[in-house]
């Protein structure tokens, strides 16, 4: 879904139409009829004729500098507006967003919840994140709030406790729902303590009493997130060639991902025999990158991996360096030898690891009995990403998107008829 407005742009919109006469903004907004949107095609661009200095204090009054007339913009039916070109920046607006020139931010970077129905303060909380290289999303209500939080891969919830259509400790509940471990904070001009003691109660991690300045606010953000960053689980995901393990449990590691756990990647040869080496390990280093993952590439021969000392003792070495806590490897169940090699190995070098599960590849057969079926429908477009970062193997029939949907759909139908991808339990201890 392509913006409307500015490359790098973030986007913000007040669902309140009018504000009390001393707190009105200070932004000259210029609305165009629906009549002028019409003639201009539906796509009326966002002008910025100068760029606004960020004040240092939210909630005491005091307003950013306004930007030079900007326009209003049409925003998706569904109410949320993408920017495609801005590395992910997202609203989740009203009717209409408005545009404001913000430094792009990687996509890789963490994801921040910003609920707020104030467009000064959304739109200067917005800058400061931003230009300390978070990716943020407004919510301009309760209702969109509560919409938002369903999504796991936000890092970190920032809230107004008062909300034009109800409380914003409902959306610190739904997010504590949906992600136990997403840390949230909720803001508020009212140092009221028996707010505070609420707040605590419904699982908020931080309360924020306005006016907010702008270091501190970045240092608590910087720290609830590094808080979160301390994985509770150490995955290890291991494959015979690059590319098995986005084939096998994609949709599962991104998962483990969005939770904040640690996630390395071993691929035990380099997969010569499927195309160059240098290739296909430049697509593996890719596919890690999307995953936010540690990428540990052996030198085994292709097509000859044993299952003797030097594959166990490779294998040994990756889960003692990121003391992994679950292992997903190869089936035995499979008509690659390399894939039964790796398989074996790894039970012999997984023996005291508390989580051991064997996911399914292309070449699997129909010996392969998965037990445990684990539901990816949120995760399964980021599966297809990381898949199509091995641009070598694009041809292949059996990585064709339509394919990876219809076998997560199939095995979904063991998990209460979801998208979802089987495992052979060989271990679950919790």
């Amino acid at each position: 879904m392509s913006s409307q407005g500015s490359p790098g742009a973030y986007h913000c919109s007040s669902k309140r139409g009018a504000f009390p006469r001393d707190e009105r903004p200070t932004l000259k907004l210029k609305r165009l009829s629906r009549e002028s949107l019409d003639r201009a095609g539906g796509s009326a661009r966002t002008s910025m004729a100068a760029d606004a200095a960020a004040e240092d204090t939210v909630g005491s009054g005091r307003r950013a500098r306004a930007i030079a007339e900007p326009t209003f913009a049409p925003v998706s039916g569904n109410g949320l507006h993408v920017d495609a070109e801005a590395s992910g920046t997202e609203v989740a607006s009203s009717e209409f967003g408005m545009a404001v020139g913000l430094p792009s931010v990687p996509p890789s970077s963490p994801r921040i919840l910003l609920v707020e129905d104030d467009l000064d303060q959304a739109t200067l909380l917005g800058r400061w994140l931003r230009s300390h290289g978070y990716q943020v999303t407004v919510a301009d209500s309760r209702w969109r709030g509560l919409e938002q939080v369903k999504d796991p891969s936000y890092d970190l919830v920032i809230c107004d406790l008062e909300l034009p259509d109800g409380c914003g400790l409902d959306i610190a509940r739904e997010s504590k729902k949906h992600s136990p471990r997403r840390p949230c904070a909720i803001a508020t001009a009212k140092g009221d303590m028996d707010k505070a003691v609420e707040a605590l109660r419904s699982g908020v991690d931080e309360f924020l009493v306005k006016p907010l300045t702008k270091g501190p606010l970045l240092e608590r953000v910087d720290g609830l997130l590094e808080e979160r960053a301390e994985p509770s689980q150490s995955i290890l995901a291991i494959g015979a060639h690059p590319d098995d393990v986005e084939i096998g449990v994609g949709g599962i590691l991104e998962r483990h991902r969005r939770e904040g756990h640690r996630i390395t990647v071993l691929t035990v040869t380099g997969g010569a025999h499927g195309g160059a080496s240098h290739q296909r390990a430049d697509e593996a280093r890719a596919a890690a990158r999307r995953l936010r993952a540690k990428l540990q590439m052996g030198s085994l021969p292709d097509t000859a991996v044993s299952d003797g000392k030097e594959t166990i003792g490779l294998i040994e070495r990756a889960i003692a360096a990121c003391k992994a806590t679950i292992v997903y490897t190869h089936s035995l169940h499979d008509m690659h030898q390399d894939h039964r090699a790796v398989h074996r190995a790894t039970l012999v070098a997984a023996r005291s690891v508390a989580n051991v599960f064997c996911y399914q590849s292309p070449s699997t057969t129909t010996e392969f009995r998965p037990t445990h079926f684990v539901d990816v429908a949120a995760t399964l477009p980021a599966k297809l990403e990381l898949i199509a970062c091995h641009e070598s193997q694009r041809e292949r029939a059996y990585l064709q998107p339509d394919l990876i949907r219809s076998t997560a759909r199939y095995w979904g139908r063991f998990a209460g008829y979801v998208d979802a991808e089987p495992l052979e339990v060989i271990r679950a201890r919790g």
